[in-house]
This record gives structure tokens, C-alpha cells and sequence, in this order.
């Protein structure tokens, strides 16, 4: 056991002999694992929004981009509208909103509960996993609420509108949401609700903005007044001074995504070449250390050390220069969201593979300077 402490410490020593290239190649190796992992985080992301979507696409769906300079009173004409389109299944919105704690949970480290507030039949189009949907994709609009599965309370209480919740029961750990407006995550930390339209003409006028940005509405419905009544929609929200552009997700998302994936490839291509002379610099120090040290080896292996015992230096060497600065973007994107959790892994995962590989060339090298 201390003849491989031995061993594992000389390879630390070996960094600290070869400090500037190890430094070079640690500091190489974190920003291209860094950069990989968050542009294939990206990729994830987009991509599972684009599959959650994929309902909404085939339904015809029409969200918008709004322009909100603000008002200081908002009509109520735009919400009755919206109202009235949901109750004829044309319709349905969502509001986020963030309730930040108050009180004895008030501290340096808290953070705001995020609650997301569905209203509408056909919110079920961008939920997965969640109670209350038929079997005819309509979601029940009874009021609820659930706490996301990993919520770290055991209840929590709010009020929208004219209706009080209080969240006890929790979601499944696959729950999820997709929004058109480019945003979707799973639900395990949110504070999900339900509520009936009626909610729409009791809301603040800051809910309403939301309310109104985040409308989508389906116009290509066999019934004639749909598109009439989003026209009038727009009309009603431009007097709160919204302006909303229609935008039909079917022709967007995927041109969204297919820009999102020329620009990723552009900045991974570029990673990978980053990586290739990163690895051909590994060679070349690799190269050079047995080399240096051949005799030492050599004199050791001739009064009876083992080979995988001389190679415990090498793996302590790489395991520095390349597996911990691969670990660094595991560790720094643990906290944004599991996209790129799994993105970062994959690049750990990647490292391990060319860990081995370097093990195993080392072991050659040495293998045939010592003529084994």
C-alpha cells in the first residue's frame, strides 16, 4: 500500500515538474469541457422543448412576441375576450409569477417559489405528467395546486385572483413543462396551479400582462369568428398598450431550432479542434516524461517493480491534467438545470474514454522502451 502512495505521489510530482504544460493543459481542457457541455446543454434543452412542442405544432398554435411599454390601468375588454376563447376550447394561457418569502423564511439564501398558474382545457398541451388530464387530452380545470416533487416544503399557500390555494400534494418526478416562448424545464421545483377562466377578470393588471403575453390561441379552428376574435384579442390588448405579434409556432420552433444547431455546430467544432491539440500537446508531454525517466524505470522494473505499478504515476499525472478539470463543468452546472447536468456528464464521460486510451498508450510506450 505505501509502495502505491509512493507511486501516485510521484506522479504528482511529475505535474510539478512539468508545471507550465500541465497548467496549460488543465486550463485547456476546463474551457473546451466547459464550452461543450453548455452549448450541448443547449442543444438538450431546445431539443426537448422542440419534442414537447410537438403537439402544440401539429394543433396549429399561435402565441406572441409582445412589445409592453405599460399603462397604469389595464381594460378588462382583452381578458373577457381571452376568457370567452378559452371557455369555447379556442385558448388557454399561463402565468408565471414569483412569490418571494417573507418573514422567518426571509434570509440571505432564500429564494423565490416559482409558480406556474395553467388556465385553460388545452394547457394540457404544454404539461407532462400532470394529474387531471382525460383521456381526451382536456385538462380538468378544477382549482389545485401541487408541489413540484423535490419542493422543499411540505405545503405552501398563495392566492391568484379571487381564488386561495394551498399546495400539499405533490407532482410525479416527470413532470414537465413547455412554453412557446422558448422556455421548459421539468417541474420538480415549481409550484404547480390550475384555475378555471373566471380567474382572468379578478387578476392584478401585472398577472394581465402576463396573462396576455403568454395567451396562446388556436385560429385555424372550423369555427369563422376564431380569427375574428383573436384580431379583436390584439385590438383589445393594444389599448392596454400591448402590442402582440401573432406568430404560428409550426413555421418558428423549427427554424429556431435548426439556427440553434448551426450555431452549436460552429462552437463545437471549433471545442473538438481545441480539444484534438490539446491532445496531440498530451502526446507530446506523455512522449517526452517516459523518455526522461526511462531509466529511472527501467533500474526499478530490473530489481523487480511491476509495470502497472510504474504506470500508477502516469494515471495520477492524467487523472490531474484530465479528468479533474473534465469534472469542473459537472460541478459548476449542477445548480443551472439538468440539461446540462447530463450534457457536462456526457462530456466526463468523454474524458474518461480518452483517459483510458492515454493509459493505454502509455503502457505501450513504456512497454517497448523497456523491451518487454
Amino acid at each position: 500500500m505505501r509502495t502505491l502512495w509512493h507511486e501516485i505521489t510521484a506522479g504528482l510530482l511529475l505535474v510539478k515538474r512539468n508545471f507550465f504544460h500541465s497548467a496549460t493543459i488543465l486550463v485547456l481542457i476546463a474551457l473546451t469541457s466547459t464550452i461543450i457541455a453548455l452549448n450541448l446543454g443547449d442543444v438538450l434543452a431546445q431539443g426537448m422543448n422542440y419534442m414537447r412542442g410537438k403537439q402544440l405544432r401539429d394543433q396549429q398554435a399561435t402565441y406572441f412576441q409582445i412589445a409592453y411599454p405599460g399603462v397604469e390601468k389595464h381594460d378588462l375588454t382583452a381578458m373577457k375576450i381571452l376568457r370567452k376563447e378559452i371557455k369555447a376550447d379556442r385558448a388557454f394561457t399561463y402565468i408565471e409569477m414569483q412569490v418571494h418569502p417573507t418573514g422567518e423564511e426571509q434570509g440571505f439564501n432564500a429564494k423565490p417559489t416559482h409558480i406556474i398558474v395553467l388556465i385553460g382545457h388545452r394547457a394540457s398541451l404544454m404539461v407532462s405528467e400532470v394529474p387531471g388530464i382525460a383521456s381526451s387530452g382536456k385538462l380538468d380545470l378544477t382549482p389545485r395546486a401541487y408541489l413540484g416533487a423535490s419542493f422543499p416544503h411540505q405545503s405552501f399557500a398563495f392566492t391568484v385572483g379571487n381564488y386561495k390555494l394551498t399546495a400539499t400534494k405533490r407532482l410525479p418526478y416527470a413532470a414537465a413543462y413547455f412554453s412557446p416562448h422558448g422556455t421548459g424545464e421539468k417541474l420538480d421545483n415549481y409550484v404547480l396551479a390550475v384555475l378555471p377562466p373566471d380567474v382572468l377578470t379578478h387578476i392584478d393588471d401585472q398577472m394581465i400582462q402576463v396573462a396576455e403575453g403568454n395567451s396562446i390561441f388556436f385560429p385555424h379552428s372550423k369555427n369563422a369568428s376564431a380569427q375574428l376574435n383573436l384580431y379583436a384579442y390584439i385590438s383589445a390588448a393594444q389599448k392596454n398598450g400591448a402590442s402582440l405579434i401573432p406568430v404560428d409556432l409550426a413555421t418558428s420552433q423549427p427554424t429556431i431550432f435548426r439556427q440553434l444547431l448551426v450555431r452549436t455546430s460552429i462552437y463545437i467544432i471549433a471545442a473538438f479542434a481545441l480539444v484534438f491539440l490539446v491532445l496531440m500537446l498530451f502526446w507530446a508531454i506523455g512522449s517526452s516524461i517516459v523518455r526522461s525517466d526511462i531509466r529511472e524505470f527501467s533500474i526499478r522494473h530490473a530489481f523487480g517493480a511491476p509495470l502497472p505499478l510504474l504506470m500508477c504515476q502516469f494515471a495520477a499525472f492524467l487523472a490531474i491534467t484530465l479528468l479533474l478539470p473534465a469534472a469542473i463543468p459537472v460541478i459548476l452546472t449542477a445548480q443551472i438545470n439538468w440539461y446540462y447536468s447530463v450534457a457536462s456528464s456526457l462530456v466526463l464521460v468523454m474524458s474518461v474514454v480518452i483517459y483510458l486510451s492515454a493509459l493505454l498508450y502509455a503502457n505501450a510506450s513504456l512497454r517497448k522502451m523497456l523491451l518487454l
